[in-house]
């Protein structure tokens, strides 16, 4: 039975209601805690919260309050003591002593080492990009209408699910006024630059993503002649970025455009490109207010929908952003969906940033730092249990059938696969330094590093090469 929909408008009062909004609209006793006995017990916890009313009075009560659970109070708790040891200019890292105790946790310091030389070696094969080929409307190659046609409607099949940044039927219709403006005699040198600069995002990422669909393979020329087309298509949308003057002119499109680069900046060797641009678009989505809720309650319910899946693109992408914020995107129906792999990837982000935001807030011994990566692997191994079928690395129950209905589904379960063992590095890495006090934590940590490099290496050379290209 559908519930009764609640006043869109705060109603006035004289008295801010206790009772939360499901027994008050049920008329069932409420023992007024958030979340209350009977909503716990008909398993709606989650939509446990109180009527925000207007008190006569010219005065405002917010009646509902964030329900906490214990880790993010721990978590909270770690970020203001962080806040104060910078306000009185203290250092909040521990340093190692000489004169601990033998059998006692001494002061903990995070390893590094391996993180910082995959780093190395990453920055080594990543910023071998080509030069630039765009630097006018001239130098771009405009595709024909027929395969544009082609490779967009490859691209909203099995590929637009890596970047959710943009409401497809709506970008379809967009592409083709942009085909009668050029059938009209219009130049695309005149047309919006916003709009051509995610055109041709899109256009360099379906390329790359199914380059085998779409040129023969049976040549190295063949190959040659594809990879100009990217990198040019790459260029174009840069120079369209600059000619749209996306630094001082925030806009919505150029965000886009450059999540949906996101892909494409490594794989040409524009790793550099990746990490000046990327918190560039963040930043810019934050100027727009696409990350906070009373923002895009402005928006149509569709369009603010695609500005949360598109923030939460970016937060996923950007392993060094200080701080997460924003509303989860809407959960999918139960069959299969592209939107699942995104829910799985924020929560995956949401633990990976607070695990960091712990770490660096404070001081912390030994034992404490063990038991800290220990309760993270217990937030990812829920979070793999909470996986839908499909994304699982077993894949048990997902038939042929399934694969051949649902293309993207076999490359979303490697990525996620691929993203949880590389986080379990980044966890258990920061372990492999303790001291004696903490010798078995510290072995255990070393053979989960090795362990889990194994596994991602039998991965990737047992699966398909277009499995990995993203990744």
């Amino acid at each position: 039975m559908a519930s009764t929909p609640t006043p869109q408008t705060p109603r006035l009062t004289q008295r801010a209601p206790l009772s939360c909004v499901p027994c008050s609209l049920k008329k069932v006793k409420c023992n007024k805690r958030m979340p209350c006995s009977t909503c716990i017990r008909k398993g709606e916890a989650s939509q446990c919260r109180r009527e925000n009313v207007y008190l006569t009075g010219g005065r405002q009560r917010h009646a509902s309050f964030p329900n906490l659970h214990y880790e993010e109070v721990v978590a909270e708790n770690f970020r203001l003591r962080a806040a104060l040891s910078q306000s009185q200019g203290v250092f909040p890292h521990a340093t190692p002593s000489a004169e601990t105790p033998a059998g006692t946790s001494a002061a903990f310091v995070p390893d590094s080492t391996l993180l910082d030389y995959l780093s190395e070696l990453f920055n080594a094969v990543c910023d071998s990009g080509h030069p630039n080929s765009v630097f006018s409307p001239q130098d771009i190659h405009l595709p024909s209408r027929e395969l544009s046609d082609r490779m967009l409607a490859h691209a909203g099949a099995e590929t637009t699910w890596h970047h959710f940044a943009i409401h497809y039927p709506t970008f379809m219709d967009e592409h083709d006024q942009f085909w009668r403006w050029c059938s009209n005699g219009g130049e695309h040198a005149d047309y919006d630059p916003h709009w051509l600069a995610i055109y041709f995002s899109l256009l360099a990422e379906v390329l790359y993503l199914k380059l085998d669909d779409w040129w023969p393979q049976d040549t190295d020329a063949a190959g040659s002649e594809a990879m100009l087309h990217i990198q040019n298509w790459f260029d174009a949308a840069i120079f369209l970025l600059q000619k749209a003057d996306f630094i001082r002119a925030p806009d919505i499109r150029c965000v886009q455009a450059i999540a949906i680069l996101g892909d494409v900046f490594i794989v040409l060797g524009h790793r550099s490109c990746f990490f000046n641009l990327w918190p560039v678009a963040i930043r810019t989505a934050q100027m727009l207010g696409i990350d906070r809720e009373e923002n895009l309650a402005k928006h149509p319910p569709l369009e603010a929908e695609l500005y949360r899946r598109l923030w939460w693109s970016l937060v996923i992408g950007d392993w060094y952003l200080a701080g997460v914020g924003g509303v989860i995107p809407a959960r999918a129906e139960p069959d299969p969906r592209p939107m699942q792999y995104q829910l799985a990837l924020i929560e995956g982000a949401k633990i990976y940033y607070e695990f960091q935001q712990m770490l660096r807030a404070g001081k912390w011994m030994e034992n404490d730092a063990v038991a800290l990566v220990a309760r993270t692997d217990e937030k990812i191994a829920k979070l793999i249990a909470q996986l839908p079928a499909f994304l699982r690395a077993d894949g048990d129950e997902v038939t042929e059938d399934d694969e051949f209905r649902y293309p993207w589904m076999e490359q979303q379960r490697s990525n996620i696969c691929y993203t949880l063992l590389d986080g379990q590095i980044a966890f258990f890495s920061t372990l492999t330094s303790l001291g004696p006090a903490e010798a078995n934590a510290r072995s255990r940590a070393r053979s989960v590093c090795v362990a889990t490099s194994r596994t991602i290496l039998q991965l990737a050379l047992q699966g398909r090469d277009d499995r990995i290209k993203n990744w």
